[in-house]
């Protein structure tokens, strides 16, 4: 119960943290906004200070005769039939097509309630490429991969055991584009596979093991994006997976020779994301949330060398990452 509760904890740590860094930076984009009033220069008055525009005023084309002009104000004429709009690009709402890269560091976190827990910080890379459709559809992949070395607590204590995680993401989702915002919803099927190395031995001389695990799931997300600037954007994702199916490998042969490998089905759970970047023209970065909840597997019965026996199971478990991330889009 103390384990599951620091685990709520943590998770609404970091929630907290994506919301108020949100909040923060939906504040800025309303005071850019209130900031933003263009001008612009009529040259035939004579020494007229600039004065702001009204929709009644569009910038087509303009003249300048440096004769009106006592002060002789430096200026430089756009080209012809150039409207206000074309002066200003700003960035885009939409999903970016191309590829995007990016590295994470992350805090890993992994608990069986009661029983035992692995953590320990990881570094991971990110690969993220779309391709945009003229009716606003997209369609992409989103694929990671992350490693580092874990602490155990459990039946003792040990340190150093490796492990690294490797997640990939089709989807297909439609962009929704207002004047100062966008809805980026998608779905797909994902794959995640999972490999711990917990062999050596504990603090109370008990023995570790090996194990694998790998999730189909179905992602369900949105992408909501907020302009703040001509040349920077706000975007956020949340996302739901529903697990399909999971196998859990054990190999309980390196406590003993003797003992058999085990796979253990698992058919049910879920996985939450969620995430804030600060995106300005390529760059990105901000804070993410990556949290699995998988309930208990089937049980089974195994049969080693010279040991067998009914009543193999993993147990239910979660895993929560809480980290920063950095990102930039290559084309």
């Amino acid at each position: 119960m103390c384990r599951d509760k620091e685990t709520k904890l943590k998770i609404f740590h970091w929630a907290s943290l994506l919301g108020a860094l949100l909040g923060s930076l939906l504040a800025c984009n309303v005071r850019a906004q209130n900031l933003y009033v263009p001008y612009y220069y009529d040259s035939t008055v004579p020494h007229q200070d600039a004065y702001p525009m009204t929709a009644t005023q569009p910038m087509y084309s303009y003249s300048y005769d440096p004769n009106l002009d006592t002060h002789k104000t430096p200026y430089v004429a756009p080209p012809a039939h150039q409207s206000a709009n074309d002066l200003f690009q700003e960035i885009s709402l939409s999903t970016p097509s191309g590829l995007t890269g990016g590295f994470q560091i992350t805090d890993y976190d992994y608990k069986e309630p009661g029983l035992d827990e692995l953590s320990g910080p990881k570094a991971g890379l990110t690969l993220n490429g779309a391709g945009k459709f003229d009716n606003g559809f997209f369609l992409g992949v989103k694929m990671r991969y992350a490693l580092g070395w874990s602490d155990y607590n459990g039946s003792g204590t040990s340190s150093g055991h490796f492990e690294n995680l490797f997640d990939v993401r089709p989807y297909l989702g439609k962009d929704f584009v207002f004047s100062t915002f966008s809805l980026s919803p998608y779905l797909g099927v994902g794959y995640r596979h999972l490999y711990s190395n917990d062999r050596g031995v504990t603090s109370t001389g008990d023995l570790g093991y090996r194990r694998t695990n790998n999730l189909i799931y179905l992602p369900f997300g949105v992408t909501p994006r907020f302009r703040v600037t001509d040349e920077s954007l706000i975007s956020t994702n949340l996302e739901y997976d529903a697990v399909l199916s999971g196998i859990e490998m054990t190999k309980l042969s390196d406590v003993d020779p003797g003992l058999p490998g085990v796979h253990n089905q698992q058919s049910s759970g879920y996985g939450l994301r969620a995430d804030v970047m600060w995106e300005h023209q390529d760059w990105g970065v901000g804070p993410f949330l990556i949290y699995w909840n998988i309930d208990q597997s089937n049980s089974v019965c195994a049969s080693g060398s010279v040991y067998s026996g009914c009543g193999f199971y993993e147990p239910a478990n979660s895993t929560l990452e809480g980290g920063l991330q950095l990102t930039y889009h290559f084309f």
